[in-house]
C-alpha cells in the first residue's frame, strides 16, 4: 500500500561502528590482561610445587625414613611449604595419599592404619576414597610432579591444583565484560527513551504551533464571512462556512495532541461514514478511477473523540488513495463487532502497491513516508490516536507487495454491565 522511505536522524554509521569497536577492544584488553595474570599465578604455583617436590625428595630416603634434621630444610619448610595457598596432595610410590593441604579433608581424620593395604584403584568408602578422587581431579587441572630418588627410584608424586585466586581471575573478565555490556544496554535504552521523549515534545510543540497558526486565518475568515452575509451571496457563504468548519476541526485535532481527549459515547459507523463522505467530496480523482465500497455492521457503541477518530480514518483512506497505481482502484471499508463482542473492528482494505516485507515492521514509526515532501507522521499519529488516546489497537492485518494491504483497528466496546470492556 505504501512505498515507505526512512526520513529520520541517526548517529553517523562510522561513529557507531567506532564506538562498537572501542567497546570490543576494551573487553578484549581486559580479557587478555587477566589471562596474563592467570598465567603468572599458575607459573608461580607450578614453581612452588616443584620446590615442594624437591624438598620432599631430599628429605625422604628410598625407604621413607627421614634423615637427621637439617636447619636449612626447616627454613624452606617454614617459609615455603607452610605458606602454600593451593590444594596439594602427596602420594607415595603406590599412589596412596600420605599428606595433603588445602583440601576439604582434615589431615588428622585419616590414620596410618587406614592407609595400609589400600588399593588406590578400588579404595573403600570414606575419607581415603575422597582423597584419591581429589587427587585425580587435581591431575586434570595440572600435570603431577614425580619425586625421583637418584633420577630412577620413584618416592612419590606431588599433585596440585589451582589456587582460588586463579579461579577468581578467570571469572573476573567475564563479570567485567557483563557489567560493561549491561551499562551499554542501559545507556542505549536511556538514550532511546530520551530521544523518544524529545520526539514527543517536538510532536506536541508542532501540533500546538500548527493550531496557533491556524487560529489567526480562522478568525479572519469568520470575520469576512459575516461581512459577506450582508450581501447575501448564498453559495459563496455556504462554501466558506464549510471550509471554516473544516479548519476548526483541524485546529481541534492538533490541539488535542499532547493532552488526553474527552471521549464520548457514540456510533463508530457515523464517524467512519462522515470521514469517507468528506473525502469523496474533496478528492475528485476518486470518482474517476477509485471505487470505495462501504459496509457498516457495527452495533456496539464505543467511547471516542469524533475529530481524532475521523483523522485516523482520513489518514488511512488518503494513504490508500496515494498508493493506487492501477487504472481501477478499490478501497473497502467495513465495521463490525468482534466475535467476542468486546471490540468494534474497523477494517480498511485496498488493492494498491502493498508494502515491502522489509518495511512492514517500521511503517508506524515517525519519519517514514512514500511522499517526496511528506513528513512521515500520518501512520505514527494514527497509531498514537488509536492506542494511546482510545486504548485500542491498530495493526497491518495483511499485505502483499503489488497487490494491496489491509489495516485493522480494534476499539473497546461499551458493555452496559461494566461501562467499558
Amino acid at each position: 500500500m505504501f512505498n515507505i522511505r526512512r526520513r529520520s536522524l541517526h548517529l553517523p554509521g562510522t561513529l557507531v561502528g567506532y564506538l562498537f569497536l572501542g567497546f570490543i577492544a576494551i573487553i578484549l584488553g581486559i580479557f587478555l590482561y587477566f589471562q596474563t595474570l592467570v598465567r603468572e599465578v599458575r607459573d608461580s604455583t607450578k614453581i612452588t610445587s616443584k620446590i615442594f617436590a624437591e624438598f620432599l625428595k631430599t628429605e625422604t630416603t628410598a625407604y621413607g625414613v627421614a634423615p637427621e634434621p637439617n636447619p636449612e630444610m626447616e627454613i624452606i619448610f617454614r617459609e615455603v611449604i607452610k605458606n602454600i595457598d593451593f590444594p596439594v596432595v602427596i602420594t607415595d610410590e603406590r599412589g596412596i595419599p600420605r599428606a595433603w593441604r588445602n583440601v576439604d579433608i582434615d589431615l588428622l581424620s585419616v590414620s596410618n592404619e587406614m592407609l595400609e593395604n589400600v588399593d588406590p584403584q578400588n579404595p573403600p568408602e570414606g575419607p581415603v576414597k575422597r582423597l584419591i578422587e581429589i587427587t585425580r581431579r587435581l591431575d586434570k587441572e595440572n600435570e603431577p610432579i614425580p619425586m625421583l630418588y637418584g633420577g630412577k627410584i620413584k618416592l612419590g608424586t606431588v599433585h596440585y591444583g589451582e589456587t582460588s585466586l586463579v579461579k577468581q581471575l578467570e571469572w573476573f573478565p567475564v563479570i567485567i565484560s557483563g557489567v560493561i555490556i549491561v551499562f551499554i544496554i542501559v545507556g542505549f535504552l536511556g538514550f532511546s527513551i530520551a530521544r523518544r521523549s524529545d520526539e514527543e515534545h517536538i510532536w506536541v510543540g508542532l501540533a500546538k504551533e500548527t493550531a496557533h497558526q491556524l487560529g489567526t486565518p480562522l478568525s479572519s475568515l469568520m470575520g469576512w464571512t459575516e461581512i459577506l452575509k450582508k450581501d447575501n451571496p448564498k453559495e459563496i457563504i455556504e462554501g466558506l462556512e464549510k471550509d471554516v468548519a473544516r479548519l476548526h476541526k483541524v485546529t481541534n485535532r492538533f490541539s488535542s495532541i499532547g493532552q488526553l481527549p474527552k471521549l464520548k459515547e457514540g456510533d463508530v459507523n457515523s464517524v467512519v461514514k462522515d470521514s469517507v463522505d468528506y473525502l469523496k467530496r474533496k478528492l475528485p480523482t476518486i470518482d474517476n478511477r477509485i471505487v470505495i465500497k462501504e459496509n457498516y455492521d457495527a452495533r456496539k457503541r464505543v467511547l471516542f473523540d469524533f475529530d481524532l477518530l475521523s483523522w485516523v480514518i482520513e489518514n488511512l483512506v488518503k494513504n490508500a488513495i496515494d498508493a493506487m497505481d492501477k487504472k481501477k482502484g478499490l478501497i473497502e471499508i467495513s465495521t463490525r463487532d468482534s466475535s467476542s463482542a468486546k471490540y468494534v473492528e474497523i477494517r480498511l482494505k485496498d488493492n494498491g502497491r502493498g508494502i515491502p516485507k522489509d518495511e512492514v515492521r517500521r511503517i508506524f514509526e515517525a519519519g517514514y513516508t512514500s511522499k517526496k515532501f511528506g513528513w512521515g507522521l500520518g501512520l505514527a499519529i494514527t497509531k498514537r490516536i488509536v492506542e494511546e488516546y482510545h486504548n485500542g489497537r491498530i495493526l497491518l492485518e495483511s499485505t502483499q507487495f503489488g497487490s494491496g494491504s489491509t489495516f485493522l483497528i480494534y476499539l473497546p466496546a461499551i458493555n452496559r454491565k461494566n461501562k467499558k470492556t
